[in-house]
């Protein structure tokens, strides 16, 4: 017996120094950290200590969420992994051992990582508090409005990029409408020019106008996020942090003044699921007119939330339909709202679709690296390629990271309507290119994308003033110029470069977080609060289908105006009404 239990004793200590050198192999490997590198012996000593003392889990149940959410992570860690080695100059038996060890030892330490944190989050649980925190709605409203104004002044009339002013010429009726654009927005825009064109004919005034309207919403929408919060019984301290992330968080502040499609569809996504949680607990008329709104505005500001809200509607059916029907019937009345206005009324007033190039960024983009990269191409394939565009110009215009470059190439030659026409035909072609060439395919997907599930690969995430345009439209401080230069200064880059405080605006972090937070729901079995995520995954998730840039912070802005409000809910204690 004793041979016996010495035996294992040996055994699990040779598994645990298993453990630790594959899952330090693989983070070094990731980082691209040779082991000569002094930081080799500081993440060898980190993965023991990691790996060391084991965590039970309460079920088998859990440890399977747990798995489940891990494998998640660790297929959006791997994605970006398998480029780092391709970036290495090693072949051949070297090359399938790195991707195999990097491959188990990242599984090793998400899954390990996730273990823990699930094994502490009872500590995390919100609950009942004895202290109440007597902070009235109107207040929280007027400290937003009091802590963006000086931003808004510095950049009045507001943010305007080419996006914006399009809206605009298609507003005034110089350009036809399209779909591109979200025309409930450029609606807003024309009925605000009208208003003010009876008073004066400056298009700043307009537009400053535009922007305060839209700050006005948003600051409504995160007091009424952040009243939610306050009566689910957090405490102070955490109640503090959520308003001055709405408040002070650079991107916050700037996205409240971009004049972007982007800006009120997230705030409206943090509506919706706000209101949707203060339903699921006890429904009112304001939580109801509240659900309707961000709902139309979630399905007509952006496709991608439309599919959203398709993809989630039967989940939300399902947890109402018992005890909540009126809400169920809000939700089928978005549903036929927004049908007869994307059908009937973009009819009528003729509404053009987008072009069909804008939803085809990432095939496009495997299909432009394989021209690019001299991939395996037949006659046939070629010859339907040339009928749309010359692959000279694919080759020179080709960017890794952004669809733009070739889009408008394709655009300008006027041949989309041969993909329209053909898209069986082009479908084929992708998917038997993919077949000769799936390792361009998968790098060329990696790189259009990895913004989004990759902590450290970051971008631009707002911008200043109003992009040059032949409009009569001009940045015009209101503020003497050395509090100008404060708050540029402010709303730079040095926030993100400050350890911890740099992951603030990390698209990929907070996706893992998300996901993290979505299984710790499941293992709660609060599916209810569950579905709150859907909307904003299912979003998430179109964006790696058809984005045309590699991180474009405003496509994933949703995940940042419901953040708060999302991981509250997962924490939330059942008992807590």
């Amino acid at each position: 017996m004793r041979y016996v239990l010495a035996n294992f004793i040996k055994r699990d200590k040779l598994v645990l120094l298993l453990k630790t050198c594959i899952g330090a192999s693989a983070v070094m490997l990731y980082e691209g950290i040779r082991v000569t590198n002094i930081l080799s012996l500081a993440i060898f000593t980190g993965s023991y200590c990691l790996f060391f003392r084991r965590n039970s889990l309460e079920t088998w149940r859990v440890k399977k969420i747990s798995s489940l959410v891990a494998g998640i992570i660790w297929v959006l860690t791997y994605l970006h992994g398998t480029q780092v080695l391709n970036s290495y100059e090693i072949s051949g038996l070297r090359k399938a051992t790195a991707y195999i060890v990097m491959a188990v030892g990242l599984f090793l330490v998400i899954e390990r990582i996730i273990e823990i944190i699930y094994s502490y989050s009872a500590i995390l649980i919100i609950g009942e508090r004895k202290e109440r925190l007597d902070f009235k709605p109107w207040k929280i409203y007027v400290i937003i409005l009091a802590c963006w104004t000086p931003f808004f002044l510095w950049n009045f009339p507001g943010c305007v990029n080419s996006d914006s002013t399009t809206q605009v010429l298609q507003a005034l009726g110089i350009y036809p409408y399209s779909n591109h654009h979200p025309v409930l927005q450029t609606w807003i825009i024309k009925g605000v020019f009208h208003v003010v064109s009876l008073y004066s004919d400056s298009y700043n005034l307009a537009i400053a106008t535009f922007v305060i309207i839209q700050c006005l919403a948003l600051a409504a929408i995160y007091t009424y996020v952040l009243q939610t919060i306050r009566n689910a019984g957090v405490s102070k301290a955490i109640f503090c942090i959520a308003l001055a992330y709405y408040c002070i968080a650079p991107f916050n502040v700037m996205m409240s003044i971009n004049m972007w499609k982007d800006t009120f569809f997230s705030g409206a996504m943090a509506l919706m699921v706000t209101a949707l949680w203060r339903i699921y607990c006890e429904d009112n008329l304001i939580d109801l007119f509240l659900l309707y709104l961000g709902g139309i505005i979630v399905c007509m500001y952006r496709n991608n939330g439309w599919y959203a809200f398709l993809v989630t509607l039967p989940f939300m059916i399902i947890f109402l339909w018992k005890k909540k029907k009126k809400a169920c019937f809000i939700l089928i009345m978005v549903f036929v709202t927004v049908i007869t206005i994307r059908g009937w009324v973009f009819k009528i007033v003729d509404v053009a679709e987008p072009n069909i190039m804008e939803s085809l960024a990432v095939p496009m983009q495997q299909i432009s690296s394989v021209v690019a990269n001299n991939g395996d191409i037949d006659e046939g394939s070629r010859e339907l390629l040339m009928s749309v565009v010359e692959l000279d110009k694919i080759e020179s215009a080709y960017n890794p990271h952004e669809a733009d470059w070739v889009k408008n190439i394709i655009v300008s030659e006027g041949n989309t309507g041969i993909i329209t026409s053909k898209k069986n035909e082009f479908l084929r072609l992708w998917v038997k290119l993919g077949l000769k060439n799936p390792g361009l395919y998968l790098q060329a997907f990696v790189n259009q994308t990895e913004g989004f599930y990759t902590p450290d690969i970051q971008r631009w995430q707002y911008i200043e003033g109003v992009w040059d345009t032949d409009m009569p439209i001009y940045t015009t401080p209101l503020l003497p110029q050395p509090i100008c230069k404060a708050l540029k200064w402010y709303t730079g880059e040095w926030w993100y470069d400050i350890p911890i405080l740099g992951l603030i605006k990390s698209i990929g972090f907070w996706v893992w977080i998300l996901f993290i937070a979505f299984g710790l729901c499941l293992i709660k079995k609060e599916y209810k609060a569950a579905s709150l995520f859907l909307p904003v995954l299912i979003c998430w998730g179109t964006i790696l289908l058809a984005t045309p840039a590699y991180a474009e912070f405003r496509y994933a802005y949703s995940i940042f105006t419901t953040l708060p409000v999302l991981l509250v809910s997962s924490l939330y204690s059942r008992g807590n009404k």
